[in-house]
C-alpha cells in the first residue's frame, strides 16, 4: 500500500517522483492544493501591498510646491488710495516690475487702505522701479475671483471702470520700492 505524504512537506513539492508514486487521482489533488496555497500566498502578498502603495502614490498628492522667497529681499508695502478725495473701495493695486513682468498685487478696503502681496500665501513687493496701476474692473484669481471659468449666466453685469485710463492701462504712475520706504499712498483724480 502507498503511504500519501502531507502536503506541506518540502520533499513532496520539490521531488517529481514522489508524486509518480502516487495514484493519479491523489497526486493531482495534492497538487491542486499546492498551486491553490502558491495563489493564497500570492493574494495575500499583492493584497497587503495595494494599500501600501495607494498610501504611497497619494500622498504627494495633496502637496503643494513650497516657494522659496528668501532670495527676492520682499518689502512689505501698503498704502492708500482716494479717487478725488474719496476713499476708493475695492480697486485692485498692482506693482508691476518693467524689468521681468512679474507684478505684487491688493486690494483696497473701504478706506481705500491696501496690503501688497507677491502671491497667495506671501506678502510683499520686490524692491526696484515699479509701474502703479490701479482698477476697479480687473479681476485676480485668488484675490477678487474665486475660480476661472465658470457659467457665464451667473456672472454679475460688469461694471463701469471708475479708475482713469492714465492709472490704469496707460498709467503714468511709477515708484521706487526700496525697504525704507513701505507706504505708497496715491491721490487719483477723475479728470
Amino acid at each position: 500500500m502507498l503511504r500519501l505524504r502531507r502536503e506541506s512537506s518540502p520533499r513532496m513539492r520539490s521531488s517529481p517522483s514522489a508524486w509518480h508514486r502516487m495514484p493519479n487521482h491523489t497526486a493531482r489533488k495534492l497538487k491542486n492544493r499546492s498551486v491553490a496555497a502558491d495563489q493564497c500566498r500570492f493574494n495575500a502578498t499583492r493584497n497587503s501591498l495595494l494599500p501600501l502603495a495607494i498610501i504611497a502614490f497619494c500622498a504627494g498628492c495633496d502637496t503643494k510646491p513650497k516657494s522659496n522667497y528668501k532670495g527676492l529681499n520682499l518689502v512689505n508695502a501698503s498704502g492708500t488710495i482716494t479717487l478725488d478725495g474719496t476713499p476708493l473701495e475695492g480697486a485692485v493695486v498692482s506693482f508691476d516690475d518693467p524689468t521681468d513682468d512679474t507684478f505684487s498685487y491688493g486690494m483696497t478696503n473701504s478706506s481705500g487702505q491696501f496690503s501688497l502681496q507677491i502671491d497667495s500665501d506671501m506678502k510683499g513687493v520686490k524692491p526696484g522701479a515699479k509701474i502703479v496701476r490701479i482698477s476697479t474692473t480687473r479681476k485676480i484669481l485668488g484675490l477678487n475671483v474665486k475660480e476661472e471659468g465658470g457659467d457665464p449666466s451667473e456672472k454679475p453685469a460688469p461694471q463701469p471702470e471708475r479708475v482713469p485710463d492714465k492709472y490704469y492701462k496707460k498709467s503714468k504712475l511709477f515708484v521706487e520700492v526700496t525697504p525704507d520706504k513701505t507706504r505708497y499712498d496715491f491721490d487719483l483724480k477723475s479728470n
